[in-house]
């Protein structure tokens, strides 16, 4: 429906303009995350010792096994001048950053939510079915869905989706189609 009432090239400028938002949000989020890791790393690695490394795997538990990290805590502390577990942690603090760095991201997704969130903007009454069974109009299901983005994102969700794309697409999507609503004289719904 978007294409039919832009075209084909403003639609495809669209999508890849919001594929382009979701990259660029994404890679700003990490960018973040990278940096906060590499304070948290250098600060064990100038200070190691087991509260220390306690601390570090807390605070990045995402990147690391909960259940090895944790018998490997159980060990050091029933061993605490053994060098091993020290070399061991400090190796192990060094890998961080490098397996936050390597984490691949494929995928339009963040183009999907800017197409979404102008269906919402240009068709909000429309209704879509939730399960093939639930109608629901488009405008609410854009925001609930939004929210439930903006949640995973922020509460940090290790589901393997890149919620920050989602949302860097779903923003680009809603300044492009507000506008060209507003330079527009005539509305689409």
């Amino acid at each position: 429906m978007l294409e039919q009432a832009w075209g084909p090239k403003r639609f495809l400028f669209f999508y890849l303009a919001c594929g382009l938002g979701g990259a660029i949000a994404h890679t700003g989020v990490t960018w973040i995350q990278y940096a906060a890791l590499m304070k948290d790393v250098n600060e064990y690695i100038a200070h190691p010792g087991v509260a220390a490394f306690a601390t570090l795997a807390a605070r990045h538990d995402t990147l690391l096994d909960p259940f090895k990290i944790s018998q490997f805590i159980q060990a050091w502390k029933a061993a605490p001048d053994a060098s091993e577990y020290l070399s061991a942690s400090l190796q192990i603090a060094n890998n961080l950053p490098s397996q936050l760095a390597d984490v691949p991201i494929v995928g339009a997704s963040g183009a999907v939510f800017g197409v979404l969130i102008a269906f919402g903007l240009l068709f909000p009454n429309m209704y879509l079915y939730l399960y093939f069974l639930f109608p629901v109009k488009a405008k609410y299901f854009v925001i609930g869905y939004a929210a439930l983005e903006l949640y995973a994102g922020f509460t940090g969700a290790q589901d393997g989706i890149a919620h920050f794309a989602h949302i860097g697409g779903a923003l680009v999507g809603f300044l492009l189609v507000k506008f060209w609503n507003r330079n527009s004289r005539s509305n689409l719904y």
